[in-house]
């Protein structure tokens, strides 16, 4: 059977997609869905495998190479 979204959990989704680093209660006052909702509605997803994982995206551009030891 296919996971079914419903308004809660799109609201959930729009707001990590906005920023992946927020907090539970972040996202709770941002929806208008209380923190511990948010909570389990968000394990939910990654328990049935909807959320697969989340990751770090570096931006290289912003290191200051010359702090970086020399690749030679």
């Amino acid at each position: 059977m296919p996971l079914q979204l419903d308004d809660y959990d799109v609201s959930i989704l729009k707001s990590l997609l906005k920023d992946g680093r927020k907090s539970f209660r972040e996202i709770s006052r941002e929806t208008g869905i209380t923190t511990p909702t948010v909570k389990a509605r968000f394990n939910r997803l990654v328990n049935v495998g909807f959320i697969k994982a989340s990751s770090t995206i570096f931006d290289v551009e912003k290191i200051d190479n010359t702090l970086l030891p020399d690749q030679n």
